[in-house]
């Protein structure tokens, strides 16, 4: 009897240590936010977002000279058509349109080989700086991206705040290579980093993993 009752003792007191331990460990909150700033962020930035949309997922940037590897330079040309001047200059301009948690997904699949776990390449990098500096190109890169997409940035408007993310519908027609066209809403995360609001989902994927019909 006397240990059933230090047994009943011993459970009583590991129930007292662990109660306050599960209250002190709280939801967490969803960050305020104001919706004239997030709103002025995604204006901004979503058309910058297209612009990566076409040159990691897209046609990306045409080439000039002799191949080398499997990889051929880009053309001044292309590279000028999309604002890029250099592999630098792309890797900043993605920087200051995605998250960091965005810019590691795309260096990691776009701007470098992944390999797997047994050390085997599984896909090659579709850009990488030369030596010398210049921006290679993967001659047999996939091409997933071939629609066009068209934002009514006008009408965007907030959803709400999920932790630190604050989301973002933004209505959108896309129509593809045959001319058939589509209509829906992105549903868009963004963060605010160190530096100031930065897009936390690939608008590309968005739409595709949403509602895509072609």
């Amino acid at each position: 009897m006397r240990n059933k009752f230090l047994r009943v003792v011993s459970l009583l007191l590991v129930l007292t240590l662990l109660l306050p331990a599960a209250s002190c460990k709280k939801k967490q909150k969803d960050r305020k936010y104001d919706e004239a700033t997030v709103l002025a962020a995604a204006r901004a930035l979503l058309p910058e977002a297209e612009k990566l949309n076409q040159i990691y997922y897209g046609k990306g940037f045409s080439t000039v000279g002799q191949a080398e590897n499997g990889y051929t330079p880009a053309s001044a040309t292309s590279l000028a058509a999309y604002g890029v001047s250099s592999f630098a200059d792309l890797k900043e301009k993605t920087e200051a349109v995605y998250s960091d948690a965005v810019v590691k997904q795309i260096a990691s699949t776009k701007l470098s080989s992944v390999i797997d776990e047994d050390n085997t390449l599984v896909a090659y990098a579709r850009y990488f700086e030369r030596d010398d500096g210049v921006l290679m190109v993967r001659n047999d890169a996939r091409v997933d991206y071939t629609d066009t997409l068209s934002l009514d940035l006008g009408a965007a408007y907030c959803d709400r705040a999920k932790g630190d993310v604050v989301y973002v519908y933004v209505p959108y027609v896309v129509t593809n290579a045959s001319g058939d066209t589509q209509s829906g809403k992105l549903h868009l995360g963004f963060v605010e980093e160190t530096d100031g609001w930065r897009l936390n989902t690939v608008s590309y994927t968005n739409y595709h993993n949403l509602d895509y019909k072609f």
